[in-house]
């Protein structure tokens, strides 16, 4: 059985809260799923590695990881630029992402 990746977004400060005391109310949360290959994929481009780097948290295939607010601007300067070096739709669906995150002033969650 394949184990998927999720990618969320809390719509609303209510929502971020809920989201980092571990519950997951899904009419809460903006989520993209990847599956094993979509993320390995995303692995190999460097995407994780990269956010990893300039935004110091440690997002990996077995970690969940948060990337608070005031990091997603980098996040989002990173993901433009791999969208400009390869043609992967999954690039362009985080980007949509990170930037539900900046509109709703919440964050980004990686539960891998």
């Amino acid at each position: 059985m394949e184990r998927k990746k999720f990618i969320r977004v809390p719509i609303n400060k209510k929502a971020q809260k809920t989201y980092e005391l571990g519950i997951l109310r899904e009419d809460e949360l903006e989520t993209l799923v990847l599956s094993n290959d979509q993320f390995l994929e995303l692995y190999r481009l460097g995407v994780f590695e990269k956010i990893n780097e300039k935004c110091d948290i440690i997002i990996d295939e077995f970690e969940d990881e948060i990337l608070e607010l005031n990091k997603i601007p980098a996040a989002i300067e990173i993901v433009t630029k791999l969208i400009s070096e390869h043609d992967n739709a999954d690039l362009v669906e985080i980007k949509k992402m990170l930037e539900l995150a900046v509109a709703f002033n919440t964050i980004v969650g990686f539960d891998f």
